[in-house]
């Protein structure tokens, strides 16, 4: 039987410091591959007004196929 193949792209708020983002999506990247997930992803995407990261993490996981999207969005208070 051959592994689940998901999509990732975590979502921050752009008032959020990227270090803090970047490090709660690459934990929740980890974990996911430690549950036998093979992972196509993405670094996060903010809510940038020019659309930026949208566009950007688009084409990146237009690039393979995947099984499914996991989205990982997180309040900014739930980040510290």
């Amino acid at each position: 039987m051959r592994a689940i193949k998901a999509g990732f792209v975590g979502f921050g708020e752009v008032n959020t410091p990227r270090e803090i983002v970047e490090r709660k999506c690459n934990e929740a990247r980890r974990l996911l591959k430690a549950e036998g997930l093979e992972l196509v992803w993405t670094d996060p995407v903010s809510d940038d007004p020019e659309g930026r990261d949208v566009t950007r993490a688009r084409a990146e996981l237009a690039r393979e196929d995947f099984d499914l999207l996991i989205l990982a969005t997180s309040p900014w208070s739930c980040w510290g």
